[in-house]
């Protein structure tokens, strides 16, 4: 069948060639739509006929499918299942347990749950039920355990001698994992604590997010000091350990002395080297009075941060240098004075 077209009398072989060839015609070339429209509803109404002739039904419930799915074997996604279901249901595949690792035949509509073998389903379903009943209709008294970090009572049912609970809630977890856990073995240091994100709005109105409660205490003491500030969003580049480069993103900028400030509540050899190889001639760092800073005099005196900005104070230099090897490890402490009215946990 020959496929021509009304406007230039070109020759096709395929409705699609023709349909692709009546596009290129531009409207300044005498391109009139309503014939396009008519000559394809044409050959729709063609294609129709054509197909009830054939009439393809379906496989599973034998209707006559319509135009639309004249490609498609089943009329639903149900009866391609049902078809599927029938088709693979006495058929069988030979496989192998996974506890006896004994030949089995395996059925192919439900492949998935027979993976072993007869003998070993019953034993699989036995302790499924033996667990069931043991932990749920079996009466297990509750025990008093001491937990091992705060010393209070607290009561479980021990299931299994081999885990036992040591600690009374996920607070006292932690502090468990964190006391256990060393080395950048992918745990926790020893004695690192975990960092308290919380949010401060400002006197303007603008929210900011911290990522710890020393930034929070340093938030307000700011505010109070009634400076202009934000948090910094720039990265400055130092080269790493690794020898590879790194950007560095100090807490806070002020903007009445052009001061980057830094709020460092422990130290590692990374965090040492990260502060020292950045070349940030206008950085303040403040830290706890154990590693030699005075931030627990700053939430007393606000002023002497003030002291510490204006002169661009570079002494936190000189108590890095001073710490020693056996202190360079994670390391926090939460006071209680951080905690502020802005606090959102």
């Amino acid at each position: 069948m020959e496929y021509i077209c009304n406007i230039c009398s070109r020759k096709f072989n395929n409705s699609q060639q023709l349909n692709a060839h009546k596009r290129s015609h531009k409207p300044d070339k005498n391109y009139n739509t309503s014939k396009l429209k008519e000559y394809t509803n044409k050959i729709y109404q063609d294609n129709v006929k054509e197909h009830i002739k054939t009439s393809p039904k379906c496989r599973y419930c034998f209707e006559i499918l319509s135009y639309e799915k004249r490609n498609n074997k089943f009329c639903d996604n149900t009866c391609s299942s049902n078809f599927s279901h029938i088709k693979n249901k006495n058929k069988t595949k030979s496989s192998v347990c996974i506890e006896c690792s004994k030949p089995t035949t395996i059925h192919l509509h439900n492949s998935s749950s027979n993976t072993r073998c007869i003998e070993c389903t019953k034993l699989h379903k036995r302790n499924l039920q033996t667990k069931y009943e043991f932990r749920h209709i079996s009466k297990i008294p509750y025990s008093l355990l001491e937990c091992s970090i705060c010393k209070t009572l607290f009561q479980t049912k021990i299931y299994n001698k081999k885990q036992i609970k040591k600690t009374c809630s996920k607070k006292c977890m932690r502090e468990l994992c964190s006391i256990n856990s060393k080395g950048k073995c992918g745990g926790i240091r020893e004695n690192s604590g975990f960092g308290k994100q919380s949010k401060y709005t400002k006197s303007d109105g603008e929210i900011i997010n911290c990522q710890s409660t020393m930034e929070l205490a340093i938030c307000n003491v700011l505010d109070d000091l009634k400076l202009t500030w934000k948090r910094n969003l720039i990265g400055f580049s130092y080269l790493g350990l690794d020898e590879c480069e790194h950007l560095y993103y100090p807490d806070f900028y002020i903007e009445n002395f052009n001061v980057f400030l830094e709020t460092k509540g422990f130290f590692t050899i990374d965090t040492i080297h990260k502060l020292l190889t950045t070349n940030l001639p206008n950085l303040v760092v403040v830290t706890y009075k154990k590693w030699g800073g005075n931030f627990e005099d700053i939430l007393k005196n606000p002023e002497m941060l003030l002291t510490l900005l204006e002169t661009n104070d570079k002494t936190w230099i000189e108590t890095i240098n001073s710490l020693p090897n056996n202190k360079k490890y994670r390391y926090r402490v939460l006071p209680p004075a951080h905690m502020g009215e802005n606090h959102i946990s």
